[in-house]
């Protein structure tokens, strides 16, 4: 007797998802497939990402058309980098070219590349996910998913360095391509006048305004852009110009004033300028603080201070827009209106980290002195490199320098590779003449020492048959005098360190009393906290930009720190040179016509010469 078929007349669920997977069960196998990639997407859709991943993994063992096989490969790569496996979800994707683009309809093509451009931004490949969406633009049927995705674009744009972008936009083949990385640079470059910028923006809107390529929506986004640079109506410029740290106030100020010539020269009309003495105290800062803001400035520069900064709090709220020139000692330690923006190396030695993985290096050994300084980035280093997925070998601090190559013999093993050779030796009853062989799994060392311990640990590393092993660092160890005698025996040394010293700030640094060291950086700091007062704005962006200043390209965290993003250099012949090289741009051409605010006036006089200082 043949069997009978039994309905199942259970009710659907309210649920949909439940309610397409109880429709699936039953449905013929033609049909089952598309009812499961249904219910994963609603699944998705409300997070709930492990049975979705369940769902799809049952689909998987249905017979798919070309059509079901990239809804799945979509689905099943939305639901890994959700999950926090990038690597997955680009891997559950087809090659690009691999499904002919006439098999697939037009939104299953766009969602190809939508999930594409997720994944490899999940990745880090922020270059390539911009690539992917730009080639997703003309796909997208309306200006709102257009001006969205154009978003998307300029923010992942917007973490590539500009010399990376400078040189991508130099051959690329296609006119929306370069497009789209020119706008990147015409954004987030500071080193132009507020209004060239601006000028700049538009001249791009222009050109492109007639390729379909870009939208329609464009013109709103460019205003968007442009409207986020404007200059302030006074600034009160706030530095300890006096007392113990009163060479550090002038070097910002110099940088400071190298930047607001400039743009004067460049014919932009510059705002009132206070410039007060806080005398280095948080109580001459207070005063200061209330003082010019009484008087009318609507954007603050200062403290430079760590005991100033603390200044800040019930008795003294942010009231305008401030530009701090350090940081609070507490990393989570935001203060509301404040932007903490200064030179720690913690900026450099997390990118030291990551970058240095990025290249696929491992395993490293760390060299330092044993200043606190050093010890306080060695732990930093090896926190950061461990989280990343590391290995340190092992961290040797400088002393005396005869124990210190002992020790470096020691962990190189080339005491053991000693050893090996005369033991060979008494074996065959001969005396050998070998040269001894380092452990073959250093991927790099790393050198957090100021400038004289590094330079006596890098000159020790050719003598222990480990020349060849990649040195990295940061800008500690680099005094900032290229060309010095001294230099030579940093050879080959790759280290992070502000653009200030590359080719694309030469003529700006040119017009300032050059310095070495610290110094010079603080001077880099002056001149990137003039070009960020009319661009507060900007660098609050919601997204991910980096602004391109003189200490490094620069983004707000959540905490309120100004972060930068530095450049690499390599010590060749004595000298440091960026790997990723710009241009400069003009210098500057005049220094007429200045406005001077002194706090108290009720307006501020047309006169010119250089802004005057003023007591706390």
């Amino acid at each position: 007797m043949p069997p009978v078929a039994v309905e199942d007349t259970a009710p659907i669920p309210a649920d949909p998802a439940d309610a397409l997977l109880v429709r699936a069960g039953r449905a013929e196998p033609g049909q089952r497939l598309d009812l499961l990639l249904d219910a994963a997407g609603a699944l998705v859709d409300r997070k709930d990402i492990a049975r979705a991943k369940a769902v799809l993994e049952d689909a998987a063992a249905l017979p798919a058309s070309p059509e079901q096989d990239a809804r799945r490969a979509i689905l099943l790569s939305d639901v890994l980098a959700t999950a926090g496996d990038p690597a997955g979800a680009l891997a559950a994707l087809p090659e690009p070219g691999e499904t002919p683009e006439k098999v697939l309809p037009r939104a299953l093509e766009a969602g190809l590349l939508e999930a594409r451009a997720r994944a490899l931004f999940g990745l880090g490949r922020s270059l390539e996910a911009a690539r992917q969406r730009v080639a997703l633009q003309p796909w997208l049927p309306d200006d709102k998913d257009r001006i969205a995705n154009a978003r998307h674009i300029l923010d992942s744009l917007g973490l590539v360095s500009l010399g990376e972008l400078d040189k991508t936009a130099a051959s690329a083949g296609s006119d929306d391509w370069r497009g789209w990385l020119e706008l990147s640079l015409i954004a987030r470059d500071m080193r132009r006048s507020p209004l060239a910028q601006k000028q700049r923006l538009h001249e791009w809107e222009q050109t492109y305004a007639a390729n379909p390529a870009f939208g329609d929506g464009m013109h709103g986004l460019i205003e968007g852009l442009a409207g986020a640079i404007a200059e302030p109506a006074r600034v009160a410029l706030l530095l300890p110009l006096t007392g113990r740290a009163g060479a550090s106030g002038q070097a910002v100020l110099q940088g400071y004033l190298a930047e607001h010539y400039r743009e004067l020269g460049a014919g932009e009309p510059v705002p009132p300028l206070a410039i007060v003495d806080t005398g280095g105290t948080a109580e001459g800062f207070a005063a200061a603080y209330r003082r010019t803001t009484g008087d009318g400035a609507d954007v603050v520069i200062g403290p430079l201070l760590k005991e100033e900064l603390a200044a800040f709090g019930s008795g003294l709220p942010a009231s305008v827009p401030t530009l701090a020139l350090n940081f609070l000692d507490a990393p989570s330690a935001a203060i509301p209106g404040v932007h903490q923006f200064g030179v720690d190396p913690s900026d450099e030695v997390a990118q030291l980290a990551s970058d240095s993985r990025n290249a696929g290096m491992s395993r490293a050994v760390v060299l330092a002195d044993a200043a606190p300084r050093s010890r306080r980035l060695v732990e930093d280093f090896g926190s950061r490199w461990r989280n990343a997925g590391g290995e340190l070998i092992d961290t040797l601090y400088l002393g005396d320098l005869n124990e210190y190559r002992l020790s470096l013999e020691r962990t190189l093993h080339l005491d053991q590779s000693h050893q090996r050779s005369v033991a060979l030796g008494q074996l065959l009853g001969l005396e050998l003449q070998t040269e001894p062989r380092r452990r073959a799994d250093v991927d790099m060392v790393v050198l957090l020492a100021e400038p004289a311990g590094a330079r006596s640990v890098r000159a020790l590393l050719p003598f222990l048959y480990s020349g060849d092993v990649p040195v990295r660092g940061i800008s500690m160890s680099y005094a900032g005098g290229a060309g010095r005698e001294g230099d030579f025996d940093l050879e080959t040394l790759k280290f992070v360190d502000m653009p200030w010293f590359s080719n694309a700030e030469q003529n700006l640094r040119e017009t300032t009393s050059l310095q070495h060291g610290a110094v010079e950086r603080l001077i880099a700091l002056g001149v990137d906290a003039r070009r960020l007062q009319s661009r507060i704005n900007l660098l609050d962006k919601p997204g991910s930009w980096r602004l391109g200043g003189a200490a490094g390209e620069l983004s707000t965290g959540t905490d309120g720190r100004v972060h930068r993003r530095a450049v690499w250099y390599v010590i060749e012949g004595g000298q440091a040179k960026a790997e990723l090289s710009r241009q400069s741009i003009e210098k500057p051409t005049s220094r007429d016509g200045v406005q001077v605010w002194t706090p108290g006036d009720g307006t501020p006089p047309q006169t010119s010469g250089a802004p005057p200082k003023t007591e706390p």
